[in-house]
């Protein structure tokens, strides 16, 4: 018999996917982020995207070291600036990267020439022949908050503190049946994670090792179990379609904000890591609907193209992003595209 308490857990987290039976098909179709192209002759293509929402409030609190960096309150919205092109050192190789910034932190990070402009060392990543550069530029841009910093564990092969030798274990649940849900299932599958695929509807991953289920599903003894306690104890929630620190202040005293389900997810499924990749402009449809939502959508990101980037906090990934993380993915051809 399921406790009284098992099942306030069930349906506290079961809203995570039943919040948007109207609004789904519209979040589906919003754009990620925005991103903008911007001339550059010294690569071949150079792309900024900006990031805000629960998608910038992700990255800040777990892009970094993994851990909480601290409160989210004072930055609204972030960018981040990806080039292909080709080394000084290897002109004959297609490379995907972070383009580094003015911020005094870039003395933190090797940092390698294209020509006229340097990128993250860590962050480069080699575009296979049969990948655009097109997608690997959205393939990086979708992979930097849902795949990477929702990644539960990170280890150095043999202790080694080297970024390109780790490798990635845990088990996480991603909440959502879009396309973008799938590549990051698929995405975090592929790199050796155990992933659970939660939506309302019936989501097509294509890597064989995600496990599709519904919210909620009968079990042996034919009584309801949310896909909480189906699960059992993991160690990421990616949530495509809510954001549970919505108007919450998180710092280190309070890294919860008050929500009873981030609390929940921790002490009863060991749960320290809850990613929500939800925009600010998907968030307006979410609150206006349909009908309202979509028209002050779009003028969100009339908005957001117009902001000047010296407004916006400059996102660096965290170590491992380009030869451990976006690396695998588009060897695999785990690949997002912005059609």
């Amino acid at each position: 018999m399921i406790t009284s308490k098992r099942k306030m857990m069930g349906s506290l987290l079961a809203h995570l996917v039943l919040l948007l039976p109207i609004a789904t098909k519209a979040l589906q179709t919003s754009s990620l982020r925005r991103s903008f192209p911007t001339s550059l002759q010294a690569v071949s293509q150079r792309r900024t995207f900006i990031f805000d929402g629960g998608e910038l409030e992700s990255f800040l609190l777990h892009g970094n070291t993994g851990e909480s960096t601290g409160s989210t309150a004072a930055t609204k919205v972030g960018s981040l600036t990806l080039v292909t092109g080709s080394t000084q050192e290897d002109p004959s190789q297609r490379i995907v990267a972070v383009q580094t910034n003015n911020n005094d932190n870039d003395a933190n990070y090797e940092t390698v020439s294209m020509g006229d402009v340097d990128v993250y060392a860590h962050t480069i990543a080699t575009i296979p022949q049969k990948v655009s550069e097109a997608d690997a530029l959205s393939t990086a841009a979708a992979a930097l908050v849902g795949i990477h910093c929702a990644i539960p564990k990170v280890g150095g092969v043999g202790g080694s503190d080297n970024s390109n030798d780790v490798f990635y274990t845990g088990k996480a649940v991603v909440v959502g049946g879009n396309d973008y849900a799938c590549f990051v299932a698929d995405g975090l599958a592929t790199l050796g994670i155990e992933v659970s695929l939660v939506s309302t509807g019936s989501p097509r991953a294509k890597n064989d090792g995600v496990y599709v289920m519904k919210p909620s599903d009968l079990n042996d003894d034919y009584e309801e179990v949310g896909f909480s306690t189906a699960v059992g104890e993991f160690d990421s929630l990616i949530d495509t379609i809510s954001n549970e620190r919505k108007g919450m202040l998180i710092t280190e005293d309070n890294p919860y904000g008050g929500s009873t389900v981030l609390k929940l997810l921790q002490s009863k499924h060991q749960c320290n890591k809850y990613i929500s990749t939800l925009t600010q402009s998907q968030q307006i449809v979410k609150n206006e609907g349909v009908l309202w939502g979509p028209g002050k959508a779009n003028d969100h990101v009339k908005k957001m193209e117009s902001i000047s980037l010296a407004r916006c906090a400059s996102l660096v990934p965290s170590l491992g992003f380009g030869s451990a993380t976006l690396q695998t993915l588009l060897d695999s051809n785990v690949l997002f595209s912005i059609k």
